[in-house]
């Protein structure tokens, strides 16, 4: 056989056609691009799965919403998407009250205070603080330090108050200020914060400027004959600040309570606290229903009511209260205007829980259900049950249930989706004082109850929804 050297390949002949080569196969090179956002992936959840965690610092791992404290320093490992770790500073940190850090400039609301002997006088503290428990630190209170800073504002004025102006000046710092350090410790041990008062430090102390000292006086003399005095703090506040407030100066007045919420532990209405503490001489009111601060500044009006055991104080309030802004209506049911509007707060969360698992079609359902058994509630109590579908309750859903504005709705929502929310909302608080009042007036919160599930005992969200829907089947307005 005569070979070709012309032919493509052994055996061909000259004639023939000879085949194309092949294109090199890419196949490959497509497996590597897909690689590329996997082995990505792979390397950001390694990089996640680890923290450093310095000599100076706790780390609060978090687990399915359950948080442990981490204090071993060194490299730790977490389990990426899973466990959040919060990292909080062992230091002892300060900050300074009367004056401005970094300058001498004065703050007068802060440093200005009346001695023992009517004196006006000007005094500077430093406070040092620790965390002593980090996981108390993050959650039993949404600003701890606010309300150390809060404590000591307090309990600074109240020991001023005791002492003669020369004292003040000269002579008893050294007392004042080892008086003023054990109040605030000792109180810090009561609200359990997690955080320790290490030094607390008058940096100085002398008489104010004229110009201040006629300001003052001036804004002290309005207040000492203002008719009205309106609070408005977290609920859970109220009773110790009532009991730190100098009762002689609030003696005659009427107090409006401009807050919504119940007394965990005890159940108690705001009102009622507020009764037990005060001088018989004044008189408690409630400032209750929808509104949100953003929706008034930008003029948008609204409706709410006022409600007070003294039937002249109300009329007179409404009367002096009411504006093209705000339309008051006057309350006739302290019960059932104080525990809905608690109640609600309650409710936002759960509205906030079902945008969290996006089933937000069942407001509806959670509205209606939701008013009838804080219906059940009130009537059980004493009150009113159509209370429950005025403004203080059912009118302020809007406000709650779908706002953008709604604190208890936002918290809810966060919750469940496992994101960081900067403070603990009203109704964290309410649903524990309502399975107070559940057990002590035997009536089925059961929305209430699956709300505080979720909260406190980690509930699976999905899970109580079900069960709700389980329930055994009833009218619809059955008790």
């Amino acid at each position: 056989m005569e070979y070709n050297d012309n032919s493509y390949y052994p055996g061909a002949d000259a004639g023939d056609e000879q085949p194309k080569p092949r294109k090199p196969r890419r196949r490959g090179m497509w497996k590597l691009l897909w690689l590329i956002p996997v082995v990505l992936l792979a390397a950001g959840l390694a990089m996640d799965s680890f923290y450093t965690l310095k000599e100076d610092q706790y780390a609060v791992l978090t687990t399915f919403g359950k948080p442990a404290t981490v204090s071993a320093s060194g490299l730790q490992m977490k389990i990426p998407l899973v466990q959040r770790v919060q990292l909080v500073s062992k230091s002892i940190q300060g900050f300074p009250l009367g004056y401005r850090a970094g300058s001498d400039e004065s703050v007068d609301e802060e440093s200005l205070m009346i001695t023992y002997d009517y004196n006006f006088v000007n005094v500077d503290f430093y406070v040092e603080y620790r965390v002593t428990d980090p996981v108390k630190y993050l959650y039993n209170s949404s600003d701890p330090v606010g309300i150390l800073k809060m404590l000591c504002q307090s309990y600074i004025r109240d020991t001023i108050g005791l002492y003669n102006v020369d004292s003040v000046i000269t002579t008893g710092k050294s007392e004042i200020q080892s008086e003023i350090k054990q109040k605030v410790m000792n109180r810090l041990e009561q609200e359990d914060l997690g955080i320790q008062l290490t030094n607390l430090t008058i940096q100085d102390a002398e008489p104010p400027t004229l110009e201040v000292q006629q300001a003052f006086t001036a804004v002290e003399t309005a207040k000492q004959q203002a008719e009205t005095v309106i609070i408005s703090i977290g609920s859970q506040s109220l009773r110790s600040l009532l009991a730190e407030a100098p009762m002689r100066a609030l003696r005659g007045k009427t107090v409006v309570l401009c807050m919504k919420g119940l007394e965990m532990g005890t159940g108690e209405r705001l009102s009622v606290i507020a009764g037990s503490l005060l001088h018989e001489s004044n008189t408690v009111a409630v400032w209750l229903g929808p509104g949100h601060v953003q929706e008034f500044y930008r003029g948008i009006p609204n409706c709410m009511v006022i409600d007070s055991g003294n039937d002249a104080v109300k009329r007179r309030l409404v009367q002096e209260f009411s504006s093209d802004l705000i339309r008051f209506y006057y309350g006739g049911d302290m019960i059932g205007n104080e525990v809905g509007a608690a109640a609600k707060n309650v409710v936002g969360i759960a509205a906030g829980f079902l945008d969290g698992v996006e089933m937000s079609s069942l407001k509806g359902a959670l509205m209606s259900r939701g008013t009838r058994e804080v219906a059940r509630l009130i009537k059980a109590m004493g009150g009113n049950e159509l209370s429950a579908y005025g403004l203080c309750h059912l009118g302020d859903y809007e406000a709650t249930v779908f706002s953008p504005y709604s604190h208890n709705r936002q918290f809810g929502e966060s919750f469940i989706r496992h994101q960081d929310y900067h403070r603990l909302a009203e109704g964290y608080y309410t649903v524990e004082a309502l399975m107070v009042l559940r057990e002590k007036y035997g009536v089925e919160l059961p929305i209430c109850m699956a709300v505080h599930n979720i909260l406190y005992e980690s509930a699976d969200p999905r899970a109580e929804l079900s069960a709700l829907l389980r329930r055994g089947l009833r009218a619809e307005f059955d008790d």
